[in-house]
């Protein structure tokens, strides 16, 4: 059976037919949304606000013009009730087209949304509350990228408010966007009420948060416009207000933020450092931190960048850490954002954490997807959190001393392995704990490479000079060899070219991308340059190149690069990282062995693949003579 909610859900939706084409997509949001709130506040008597004789729904379709209508019952709506200033910021009066807009409004006249009327005329999760969680949702999906400013997707609000759990107090968002966190804490926090406080930047979403809480039933949050870091609304003179309960999904890594006011703080939010350029993630975590009371708690979700950035980000985080006000890191997949593919974690800070001195690792890139199974996972993800559960490949507690030893980095791959990783034998598990507990003589590449590992090249740029070198860019590294043939000429001041020089039997590990690519530099006469997107090693004596190759490539290899990889947006792995992995050592007549049986079992894969080719073709053939066309062929 079809619910109400989706009923409605698509009777709205359908009306955007008559706006298409007369209105550009992007401001649907702005007229359904304003229109829709209008008629829901029409249609029902609970609500708090003076509805003036214009602000009437009879009344705006009277007249000559629909436009002046609207324009007219909005401003006047907002005159008589404070808490609604600039609830309406969209202008009307710029759709020139009165019929469209008039049949637009018949469109929503024919429905009734008094709740008491509707199937479930809860405010909070009801039918209304569903529809207007469903057109959000649709909306912010229609219009991709930029959707994702006002509007994260429900199910991570969901899991900040369950792991946060208020049952009374206050609520706090200072990067409310449409509301939708501060609507999720409400509805865990039921049937106890909590107090909601937001802050908005955006003058249009600010808007959309105030009609999103009317539209929920929530008359008595509080929401108000200004920049966070710049100028804190919610304060009393230079002391901020603090709350129960903060959750955030501040934008990421916002380079113009605010470092320069950071440093003269009036409120004393920065204690713990002045983040970097791009660092307002931890700009936005310490004002959090500021404006939790004393026993209070705060989720926040946040780039992976912040969890390994060096400089002052690991200032802060070192500062945070030793503070132990930071409880737990859970991290999530990519992709579960309109206007960005990276994948994020959730920080969680608390003032009365139960388990001093130690730091919870939750990996869920695995166990967090959309679909029927959503809330089951989201409940695993709660309940390992809330109990503290310590679960194999999936949750760890974790020492401030092992932390410290890893230089504060909170990748939670670097204290949890994934469960399984893509290797050449297919998808495994492997225990790099177990490894490295083994009797196999373990060394550090570091220690075993001279120079210690190093980055390739930034690409020079274009100049006239007589090419005197060649680049090996990512492209040029295909099943584990170099394509020599479409290497690209290059001219490198030869003082610098000697630097990044790449020498018969180096090892090229790609550093970037989720595809790893190892290739060892054979004998050449020409002088090969790898690319900034390279680290290469040299092994030293007693190390055989293909022999690192091998293990580079396995599977516990493979382990420990993903593990150690950061970035915010493509995997990366740095050379001080890479030279941390241990190799084991054998006897260097074994090296030799095994690098010469992989040799000969890629030769006989290559001979496999290119002879089952060579059949496939002469097939194909005869399948053309068979079929009459083959003596229309001929090879080019």
């Amino acid at each position: 059976m079809v619910k109400q909610s989706d009923q409605m859900l698509q009777k709205v939706w359908s009306g955007l037919d008559v706006l298409r084409g007369a209105v550009d997509s992007s401001q649907y949001i702005d007229i359904l949304l304003s229109l829709f709130t209008l008629k829901v506040l029409n249609d029902n008597e609970d609500h708090p606000y003076i509805l003036p004789s214009t602000a009437q729904w009879r009344e705006i379709q009277v007249g000559p013009s629909i436009r002046k209508n609207l324009h007219q019952a909005f401003h006047d709506l907002e005159k008589e009730n404070h808490d609604l200033q600039d609830a309406f910021t969209f202008d009307h009066t710029f759709i020139h087209d009165e019929e469209v807009l008039r049949k637009f409004i018949r469109h929503l006249d024919k429905m009734n949304f008094s709740r008491n009327q509707l199937e479930d005329p809860d405010p909070l999760n009801g039918t209304l509350a569903q529809t207007v969680e469903g057109l959000l949702d649709r909306l912010a999906a229609d219009q991709g990228r930029s959707g994702g400013e006002f509007f994260t997707p429900i199910h991570i609000g969901t899991l900040l408010a369950a792991l946060l759990s208020p049952k009374e107090g206050s609520v706090y968002d200072g990067a409310a966007g449409s509301g939708g966190f501060l609507i999720e804490a409400a509805k865990q926090a039921q049937p106890q009420p909590v107090k909601l406080y937001g802050q908005e930047v955006n003058r249009r979403t600010y808007g959309i948060c105030k009609q999103n809480f009317i539209l929920h039933g929530l008359y008595d949050a509080k929401v108000k416009k200004g920049d966070t870091i710049r100028e804190p609304q919610w304060a009393d003179g230079f002391q901020l207000k603090r709350f129960d309960y903060v959750l955030m999904n501040p934008p990421f890594s916002l380079r113009n933020w605010g470092q320069r006011e950071a440093g003269q703080d009036p409120y004393g939010r920065f204690q713990y450092g002045i983040p970097s350029g791009i660092g307002s993630d931890l700009a936005f975590v310490q004002h959090a931190l500021s404006s939790l009371k004393d026993q209070g708690k705060a989720a926040i979700v946040i780039p992976m960048g912040v969890l390994f950035r060096g400089g002052a980000d690991q200032q802060i985080r070192q500062a945070l850490l030793e503070e132990d006000v930071i409880d737990a890191v859970i991290s999530l997949p990519p992709n579960l954002f309109y206007n960005t593919g990276i994948p994020v974690a959730i920080l969680i800070l608390n003032k009365n954490k139960s388990h001093k001195g130690k730091v919870q690792f939750i990996y869920a890139q695995q166990d967090f997807q959309q679909g029927r199974r959503q809330n089951q996972l989201l409940e695993k993800i709660v309940q390992t959190y809330r109990d503290k559960q310590e679960v194999q490949r999936y949750s760890r507690l974790v020492s401030l001393e092992e932390i410290k030893e890893k230089d504060w980095v909170l990748t939670v791959a670097r204290y949890i392995e994934a469960s399984s990783v893509e290797t050449s034998i297919g998808n495994v598990m492997v225990s790099t704990k177990a490894y490295e507990n083994s009797d196999l003589p373990l060394k550090v590449l570091g220690e075993l490479s001279e120079p210690k590992p190093f980055r390739g090249m930034n690409p020079p740029k274009e100049n006239e000079e007589e090419p005197n070198s060649h680049l090996i860019n990512l492209v040029d590294v295909q099943d584990g060899k170099i394509l020599f043939n479409q290497l690209k000429p290059t001219y490198v001041e030869p003082r610098r070219a000697l630097r990044f020089e790449a020498k018969p039997g180096d090892v090229l590990v790609s550093s970037r991308g989720t595809a790893l690519k190892v290739a060892v530099i054979p004998e050449t006469q020409k002088k090969l340059l790898p690319s900034n997107n390279f680290i290469v090693v040299r092994p030293k004596e007693g190390l055989h190149s293909h022999f690192l190759k091998v293990f580079l490539e396995s599977p516990v290899g493979v382990q420990y690069i993903e593990t150690l990889q950061g970035g915010s947006v493509a995997p990366i792995i740095n050379p001080k990282h890479l030279a941390s992995i241990k190799i084991p050592l054998l006897p260097y007549h074994k090296q030799e062995r095994i690098a010469r049986h992989l040799l000969r079992a890629d030769n006989e894969k290559r001979e496999a693949i290119q002879a089952a080719e060579k059949k496939y073709q002469q097939q194909l053939q005869e399948l053309y003579d068979e079929m009459g066309i083959l003596k229309f062929i001929e090879r080019s």
